[in-house]
C-alpha cells in the first residue's frame, strides 16, 4: 500500500517536469538555433559551478519535511546553440514530503476502495509523462487529487529554478504580486492543489500588469545565465520561498 502512494506522489512530480520543460529550441524572437555544437570543457566546468550554486541556494527543509536530492534534470546539458543569441538551458529540480501526512494519508486511503485505481493512474502518469502529454497528465492529475485523502500540497512541494527559458514568457493568469526582496518580479498564482509561486530573476522586464517578458544580451556568451525563473509548489511555498537564497542565485546573473 505504502508502495502504491509513493508511486502516486512519483506520478505527481513527473507533471511538474512535463509542465515545465528543461529546454526550447527558440531564441526570444522564435527563432531557431541553425546548428548546435558539444560544450568545450571549460564551458561544462562553469555550468557545472553554476548548479552547483543552484543547489546551494536552495531552502532547508521546514520542521516536519524531508528534502529530497536534486533530481536528474539538474546536470549540464551536452550541447549549446554555435549562434549568439541562444543562450543555453537548463533546470533544476528538489522535492519535499511530509512524511507523517503521508502515513496519515496512507491510513485513509486503506480504508478506501480506491487502491488499484491509485496504482493504475500512477502508471498511466509515468507513461503520459515519458510521451510528454501534459493535457493527459493534467487530467490524469485531477483524478489521482479526487482520490487522495489529503491534497498533495500539504504532503508534498517542489522547487523548480530554470536557467535562461525563454519560452516561460508570458502572461501569470490567476496571479496577483507578491513582494519577495532578492526577486525581480514576484507572483502569487491560483492552484486549488495547493500554494504557487514563481518568481523572475535577471534580464526580465514586465509588460503590463501580470506580462514578463526576456530581454537578453544577444552578444553576450550562450552559457552566460541571463534569467532565471523559480516555480514554487506546495502549501509551504511562501516559507520556502522566504528562506532561498535569492541572493546567491542574483550572483549568477550576467
Amino acid at each position: 500500500m505504502i508502495v502504491k502512494v509513493l508511486n502516486s506522489i512519483t506520478a505527481s512530480v513527473l507533471l511538474l517536469a512535463a509542465l515545465y520543460p528543461a529546454s526550447s529550441p527558440a531564441n526570444a524572437s522564435g527563432e531557431k538555433c541553425p546548428a548546435r555544437r558539444p560544450l568545450s570543457t571549460k564551458e561544462q566546468r562553469a555550468f557545472l559551478d553554476t548548479l552547483q550554486m543552484i543547489k546551494s541556494a536552495m531552502p532547508p527543509a521546514p520542521e516536519g519535511w524531508t528534502s529530497q536530492e536534486p533530481d536528474s534534470s539538474c546536470s549540464a546539458p551536452a550541447l549549446v546553440c554555435d549562434t549568439p543569441g541562444f543562450p543555453l538551458e537548463s533546470a533544476c529540480q528538489v522535492s519535499f514530503t511530509n512524511e507523517k501526512r503521508i502515513l496519515e494519508n496512507i491510513q485513509k486511503f486503506e480504508r478506501s476502495k480506491s487502491a488499484g485505481r491509485m496504482e493504475r493512474l500512477a502508471a498511466e502518469m509515468s507513461d503520459a509523462a515519458e510521451k510528454g502529454d501534459s493535457k493527459k497528465l493534467l487530467k490524469l492529475q485531477e483524478e489521482l487529487d479526487g482520490l487522495n485523502a489529503t491534497p498533495a500540497g500539504k504532503m508534498t512541494a517542489r522547487i523548480l529554478v530554470r536557467i535562461n527559458h525563454i519560452a516561460a514568457a508570458g502572461n501569470i493568469r490567476g496571479g496577483s504580486e507578491f513582494q519577495l526582496p532578492g526577486a525581480k518580479f514576484a507572483y502569487r498564482i491560483e492552484d486549488k492543489k495547493g500554494g504557487k509561486l514563481a518568481l523572475y530573476l535577471g534580464r526580465w522586464n514586465r509588460r503590463g500588469e501580470f506580462g514578463v517578458y526576456p530581454e537578453i544580451a544577444k552578444l553576450a556568451s550562450n552559457v552566460s545565465v541571463q534569467l532565471i525563473e523559480v516555480i514554487i509548489e506546495g502549501d509551504i511555498a511562501e516559507q520556502l520561498a522566504k528562506t532561498m537564497d535569492l541572493k546567491v542565485l542574483n550572483l549568477l546573473i550576467q
